[in-house]
């Protein structure tokens, strides 16, 4: 047998470990010990080859501000069409949308020979 010297922290893991497998916040309420703490003594049990610890990563992805805007009024390219639709040919000024979403849209538009443009009097018109 072989003889493996353990701190106090470790004891204690390995105590709250006898129940079953245990979260590390689970491990800690059990122990008694701090997150870090349990953490650190698991880490240290485990390369004395006297647990195993099982690792899993979560991703969280979130909108940025311009994301929420067209999470919550719709994407530009779509609210052009739906509009297109609804009032048909029109100059490009009076698309619902600002300035720098006019540009990326009509690119869009016409890139996807959605609308075709006409110069006319009264400036660029779809």
């Amino acid at each position: 047998m072989v003889k493996v010297d353990l701190s106090s922290n470790e004891i204690k893991i390995l105590k709250a470990l006898q129940g079953g497998t245990l979260s590390p916040s689970e491990a800690s309420l059990a122990s008694g010990l701090g997150e870090k703490e349990t953490m650190s003594a698991a880490s240290w049990l485990r390369s004395k080859g006297l647990v195993k610890i099982s690792e899993k990563s979560t991703t969280f992805y979130l909108t940025n501000n311009e994301g929420q805007k067209y999470a919550e009024e719709g994407l530009p390219e779509r609210r052009a069409v739906e509009w297109l639709n609804q009032f048909g040919e029109s100059p490009i000024e009076d698309l619902p949308l600002d300035e720098g979403e006019k540009k990326v849209v009509v690119g869009w538009l016409k890139r996807k020979n959605f609308v075709d443009l006409e110069k006319t009097e009264d400036g660029l018109k779809l």
